[in-house]
């Protein structure tokens, strides 16, 4: 079966597309300042604490049918503005969010039907891993492994009604009324309740899930359960 690459819901294959998935392997660049010190050899580097967005190239083959899928590869493309999620058959276990911003240049080969081209993505650092997206359903107290060595950000959703105390391994949130449900996106340092803020209802750090296995539970007769996705990410 020919590589084929996904992006914002549909494969290249539907394009009559073909690629080479060398370019998926590649790590992206940490973020680090240069710091350039008279009288002190070497330099000196300040870690910013982050990742670079990386590049990653597809070479590709339009096998037939050029002149007829050259102006909907186009549309595909280029109508996505922002980022979309972007797999390919190298890597099934994971995902990436990327964006498209480059040219796109086409070389025709001998006719009108096969042409060549690279298709390059600009991607968020993190290699999400599809088993970071499996809800994980906590009716008593439980562990959670992440299976990589970089802290994930999850999404914990406590349901039941009054006030609670939720534990996270080393991190504690004070919940002073649940209401039915409410979520904490350690992502985004925020509370909800659907389309409802519910930050006020929250005090506390938000919690991290560091390499390893996490302790999570909680006081408070009233949850019922805790639903935690644990966004698991790798580069």
């Amino acid at each position: 079966m020919s590589n084929q690459f996904y992006f914002n819901g549909h494969s290249c294959a539907e394009y009559n597309i073909i690629c080479s998935n060398g370019g998926t392997y590649d790590a992206p660049e940490r973020d680090v300042t240069i710091i350039e010190i008279p009288g002190h050899n070497g330099d000196v580097t300040l870690d910013n604490g982050r990742w670079r967005n990386a590049s990653v190239t597809f070479p590709c083959y339009v096998r037939r049918g050029f002149a007829q899928v050259a102006p909907l590869i186009r549309a595909w493309l280029h109508g996505a503005p922002g980022y979309h999620r972007l797999e390919d058959d190298a890597h099934p276990c994971e995902y990436r969010m990327a964006r498209f911003v480059e040219a796109i240049k086409f070389e025709p080969m001998y006719t009108d039907k096969e042409a060549e081209l690279e298709i390059t993505f600009s991607c968020q650092p993190q290699r999400w891993l599809k088993s970071g997206e499996d809800t994980v359903i906590l009716t008593a107290a439980g562990t959670l492994v992440n299976p990589t060595q970089y802290d994930a950000l999850p999404t914990i959703t406590v349901e039941g009604t009054g006030a609670a105390t939720l534990t996270v391994g080393e991190y504690q949130l004070a919940i002073d009324n649940i209401d039915g449900s409410i979520t904490l996106n350690s992502s985004i340092q925020r509370a909800y309740n659907g389309t409802m803020a519910r930050d006020g209802a929250v005090s506390g750090v938000y919690p991290v899930l560091p390499a390893g296995s996490t302790a999570i539970s909680w006081d408070g007769s009233g949850v019922t359960s805790v639903t935690v996705i644990p966004r698991w990410w790798t580069i």
